[in-house]
């Protein structure tokens, strides 16, 4: 079984109950700030979760309240996410779950709802994209970019150096 507690053991995590829905298991609940700041609940599936099933659970505890919600699910190798808002709120499946938990502390951070909301926008409909997390507007082709950039000579120093500057910033 995999171990999901570790892509989440640096939150600060408050305990949580699920209302009866047996497809989903608690980790914990992460707030981030301002009135009504973004919640994000974290829960772990032995099975991959169906759209429909996220959404109910999303919904379930969204239960109406203003907050913006994201409901995160960790299962086999891959996480699952859903939110922030909405009548219908987007599901996306079959994820990295490195890069969703990234995706949840870069909005977690933010001062208020309403900025996390905003980064979420940005960051969410482009998570199935071929290089997520880069907006790439007519500076390169986006295939030079995923394909050419790391057959480059100087391609494994520059991400020594990237590493280490992000490491230097958590």
């Amino acid at each position: 079984m995999v171990e999901y507690s570790q892509y989440i053991e640096d939150q600060e995590l408050r305990p949580l109950q699920l209302s009866s829905n047996a497809n989903f298991n608690a980790l914990g609940l992460a707030i981030g700030g301002g009135n009504q700041g973004l919640e994000v609940v974290y829960t772990y599936s032995k099975n991959t979760p169906s759209k429909p099933n996220i959404r109910a659970a999303w919904k379930d505890r969204k239960a109406g309240r203003a907050a913006p919600l994201l409901f995160v699910t960790f299962y086999r190798d891959k996480a699952s996410i859903c939110g922030p808002s909405g009548d219908d709120a987007p599901a996306y499946i079959n994820l990295d779950p490195g890069q969703v938990v990234r995706i949840c502390k870069e909005a977690l951070q933010q001062p208020d709802r309403h900025a996390a909301q905003r980064s979420l926008r940005d960051s969410l409909p482009k998570i199935h994209s071929e290089l997520p997390g880069l907006t790439n507007n007519g500076l390169l082709a986006t295939h030079e970019l995923a394909k050419g950039v790391p057959d480059r000579a100087d391609w494994q120093e520059a991400n020594q150096k990237a590493i280490s500057v992000y490491s230097i910033h958590q």
